[in-house]
């Protein structure tokens, strides 16, 4: 299982610094790509020896946007699931060219929506949101979503999990045998970065181990 952080605030950057080694996989945020452009990608692959996800939340322009991501450096890139076929065909070859993943977001997707498609083959992995939005405000929960929509909507595909999860909700989500855990705000915004992130990856199944690494 592997423990991704995103990072939406420039507190996140304090935190990277601090909990680099607990990490596998270091997101720069929409929020943040959105403030200082391609460049953070750029600058984050300086600092960390990981893998960088650029989360561009690609809905339209496929190959110029996924083409401007990997020339930053970026590992991964996402795309959001109710982006066209055509859209979602062209992020995977360009990033076939530059050797790197494509992630699918189902941030915005109804439940039932899920189960009628037909997903490439060649995905890195499926990101189950919880909209944050929803979550701060009670409506939603990153738990019952996960438990609702993954077994039908994406059978045998591997999984990431994001949206609102902490060291409260960690046993609960790692009994659902996700891949990934997307950790934001509850490791940039503590007091003690490390602490939280290491309280986490502490109960983590196999932490640091699973696709695409062995």
């Amino acid at each position: 299982m592997l423990l991704q952080l995103a990072i939406d605030r420039l507190e996140g950057l304090y935190a990277q610094q601090q909990a680099d080694d607990l990490i596998d996989i270091v997101e720069v945020g929409t929020p943040m790509i959105q403030r200082f452009g391609l460049s953070l990608v750029m600058e984050m692959k300086s600092r960390t020896l990981h893998p960088v996800l650029a989360d561009l939340k690609i809905v339209d322009g496929g190959r110029e946007e996924a083409e401007a991501a990997f020339r930053a450096g970026a590992k991964f890139v996402t795309v959001l699931a109710m982006a066209s076929v055509t859209t979602q065909q062209l992020v995977l070859e360009v990033a076939r060219q530059w050797d790197g993943y494509v992630v699918l977001d189902t941030l915005g997707m109804q439940a039932q929506a899920k189960g009628n498609e037909v997903w490439p083959d060649e995905l890195a992995y499926v990101i189950v949101h919880a909209n944050s939005d929803a979550v701060k405000s009670g409506q939603a929960s990153i738990l019952d979503l996960a438990q609702q929509d993954m077994a039908a909507a994406f059978p045998g595909r591997r999984f990431a999990l994001a949206g609102g999860i902490g060291p409260d909700t960690v046993d609960a989500l790692t009994a659902l045998s996700p891949q990934v855990l997307v950790v934001g705000s509850s490791i940039y915004m503590a007091q003690n970065p490390r602490e939280v992130a290491s309280a986490i990856r502490q109960r983590m199944t196999d932490p640091g181990t699973g696709w695409p690494w062995p």
